[in-house]
């Protein structure tokens, strides 16, 4: 399917952006991006959060990994956090829209 004939998969807009363009969706901006897949954002950020968490214990428990905080902060910082901050900024996004189309 040609990208000029597409529309945004979350609000409808003719004009899609293609950083925001994939195989099978596409999104006229960050804005409905994250309203479309928050919730699947927040699961996985959760999911790879406690996946990095344990495996960093049992590493430091094992003596393999050494026991200091660093890596460990550095690892949430660039791991989960980023996933539910957009998925925050996602269910914010979804909430404004509703109240102003109950507004209207």
């Amino acid at each position: 399917m040609d990208s000029e004939n597409r529309k945004c998969s979350s609000c409808g807009a003719n004009k899609i952006s293609a950083y925001w363009t994939f195989q099978k969706s596409a999104y006229c901006s960050f804005r409905c991006y994250a309203k479309s897949n928050a919730r699947l954002l927040l699961f996985l950020s959760i999911f790879f959060g406690v996946l990095f968490v344990g495996s960093m214990t049992g590493l430091i428990l094992a003596g393999v990994a050494p026991a200091v905080h660093t890596p460990f902060i550095i690892g949430l910082i660039f791991g989960p956090i980023p996933g539910i901050v957009i998925s925050i900024l996602g269910f914010i996004y979804r909430k404004e829209e509703k109240n102003v189309n109950v507004s209207d």
